[in-house]
């Protein structure tokens, strides 16, 4: 025991360390395809760190969101076709889908949803082409991540996602004033 920890719960907070340095590091990327990589990485690594600490709500909505960014990562988003929209929404909602099964199969009492229905809303919020929609939503993603993270007390996620949410505040207010600005 390290600190009074247990060896899987250690080795579940090195793992999300890992994913969250890897979720720092897509502010920094210019490229979509390195972002939505690097991004990819931190949801792998959050899944495995998920399932140490018996949090199967937060693993298997890691498992989709995986798998949506495999597509989001194949599909250009530019692209103004009817084809690639409707692509687009298809996905969305074959994602939607998968996160109700998995929050059925995997829930462990309404904390285990906390996880599920911000990865919900970040798929809604990746569909929508408003940026003032995008932060505002992402603000209550990074609430519903913190409480999830203390429900599953994930030391290093809690840290982590308290200043993603400082930013998160930051970046919307930032988007409503210019926003306001334009109107």
């Amino acid at each position: 025991m390290i600190f009074g920890w247990t060896l899987t719960y250690t080795i579940s907070q090195i793992l999300a360390l890992i994913g969250k340095v890897l979720l720092i590091l897509t502010f920094f990327l210019k490229s979509r395809k390195k972002i939505i990589w690097a991004n990819t990485g931190n949801i792998i690594f959050s899944a495995s760190s998920f399932y140490l600490l018996n949090a199967y709500s937060g693993m298997a909505s890691g498992i989709i969101a995986a798998i949506r960014n495999v597509f989001a990562y194949t599909s250009d988003i530019n692209s103004k076709s009817k084809t690639m929209l409707k692509r687009e929404k298809i996905t969305m909602y074959v994602v939607m889908i998968a996160l109700l099964i998995a929050g059925i199969f995997t829930y462990q009492g309404i904390g285990s949803t906390l996880y599920i229905i911000a990865t919900m809303l970040v798929t809604y919020s990746i569909c929508q082409k408003s940026v003032l929609r995008y932060k505002l939503l992402g603000v209550i993603v990074s609430i519903l991540r913190l409480l999830y993270y203390i429900y599953i007390w994930s030391i290093v996620a809690i840290w982590f996602e308290v200043g993603f949410l400082i930013f998160a505040i930051w970046g919307a207010g930032m988007a409503l004033k210019n926003n306001l600005k334009s109107a």
